[in-house]
């Protein structure tokens, strides 16, 4: 919503917004001139969640550029997750380039993901790398995504040997070492995306289904993972 409603105000359109038990109401009146602007597009923080993953999760260093750390994106917010967690990431002056040293060893840590719930399959990967455990909550709306995001990962995360538990908002992931084996990604291009990563760390032969799904958001994704090191055949 921040988004939408920061290119109403470049467009010059005027709205206002008011609260009615705990319900978010906008108001644009009609007839209004859109006016026109320039402004460059910053890269997809939600797409770029599975390069920052794996750019911490294995070793070596990664660039990432057209990122734009000012953008009112909420999915950003995997950065300061990930650095509270341990991880070695540095933005550029220009707060527009990301650089990942990974292989850091990460600890787990509680993630309140009611405003990230895109994130959730990502976050419960990168819990199984982090000592300790990492609890996700507060974000029952993943079970009404492209899949029920909360039991998708916890079924295959368990499939590959980590130990989770299921909560009605959320999960708590173990550390634990992945093991390669097949699992299902329920046509959810996030859900596909996160068991690639899940198995690029994994032990063994990882084979997810329906890897299709990536070309709703991500077409290039395969590409651009194997740019990362990933030994990945499609099918």
């Amino acid at each position: 919503m921040e988004m939408t409603l920061q290119f109403l105000d470049n467009l010059g359109v005027s709205y206002s917004h008011d609260k009615v038990k705990n319900t978010d109401i906008y108001k644009i009146k009609g007839r209004q001139k859109y006016s026109g602007f320039k402004k460059n597009i910053s890269g997809d923080f939600s797409s770029a969640s599975y390069l920052i993953a794996a750019g911490c999760l294995i070793k070596g260093k990664i660039t990432l550029e057209g990122l734009n750390m000012e953008s009112p994106q909420g999915d950003k917010k995997l950065i300061e997750i990930l650095k509270k967690m341990g991880a070695d990431i540095k933005i550029s002056k220009t707060k527009k380039k990301i650089s990942i040293l990974g292989g850091e060893k990460l600890i787990g840590i509680s993630i309140d993901a009611n405003d990230v719930p895109d994130l959730v399959p990502t976050l419960a990967v990168i819990g199984t790398y982090a000592k300790g455990k990492t609890k996700i909550y507060n974000v029952a709306q993943a079970r009404i995504k492209e899949t029920d995001r909360i039991k998708s990962m916890s079924l295959g995360l368990r499939r590959m040997g980590a130990r989770v538990k299921e909560y009605k908002d959320g999960l708590t992931v173990y550390e634990n070492a992945l093991k390669g084996c097949t699992v299902k990604g329920f046509d959810d291009h996030r859900t596909v995306m996160a068991f690639v990563i899940a198995g690029m760390i994994a032990e063994g032969k990882t084979t997810v289904t329906d890897a299709e799904a990536v070309n709703k958001t991500f077409p290039n994704f395969y590409q651009l993972i194997k740019a990362l090191g990933a030994n990945i055949k499609l099918s």
